[in-house]
């Protein structure tokens, strides 16, 4: 499965109300490999969106 999948199926958990284990298994995924592209594309999602998540740090074009 590429990184693109994972994503798919990332994003689909998140939305989800199923915990991780149960997402696997009711989607035949392998669940010792979920938790690992699960923190890899969740932190990659963060970095995108950290301004938003700190609002006190001023930003240059603020002022």
């Amino acid at each position: 499965m590429n990184q693109q999948q994972w994503q798919s199926h990332v994003s689909a958990c998140e939305k989800s109300s199923q915990s991780k284990r149960a997402y696997t298994r009711k989607h035949n995924l392998n669940y010792s490999q979920f938790p690992y592209w699960y923190r890899k594309l969740s932190d990659k999602r963060l970095c995108l969106i950290s301004p938003t998540l700190f609002p006190w740090i001023s930003s240059p074009y603020s002022h």
